[in-house]
């Protein structure tokens, strides 16, 4: 990869990382604190072009908002194996005008990936000036 291609691509994924901050530093702002329990999973299965499918399971929670109404929503990723058992309580945040939208809390759940992504991308954009 030429220094130049480096750098680009390097700025794309460090862009890639600063937009999903961003929206996720904007959710945890709007978004309120709950205890929810694991009700069960959705498996989610994908196949690739080789005909190899692979599961991975979205976690489904029940919890109260602070208005005392009982809503059970999952969040929209999934992981390769079920996160927490069925019946352990799960610290969550939802959305209180859509708590529908709701999402684990903790740094793993909502910082992890584009932390990682700002990570990467800055490492090639090193590696393309180093050029």
């Amino acid at each position: 990869m030429s220094g130049s291609a480096a750098i680009w691509f390097g700025l794309a994924i460090v862009t890639l990382g600063l937009t999903i901050l961003g929206l996720n530093l904007r959710f945890i702002r709007r978004s309120q604190l709950a205890m929810a329990t694991v009700v069960g999973y959705r498996e989610m299965r994908s196949s690739s072009s080789d005909d190899d499918a692979s599961v991975h399971y979205r976690p489904q929670f029940e919890f109260r908002t602070a208005s005392g109404r009982l809503v059970r929503a999952e969040p929209n990723t999934a992981e390769g194996e079920p996160a927490w058992p069925v019946g352990e309580a799960v610290p969550i945040r939802y959305l209180p005008d859509q708590p529908d939208k709701v999402r684990p809390d903790g740094a793993r759940h909502l910082l992890a990936f584009p932390l990682i992504a700002l990570c990467l991308g800055s490492f090639f954009v090193a590696l393309g000036l180093a050029q």
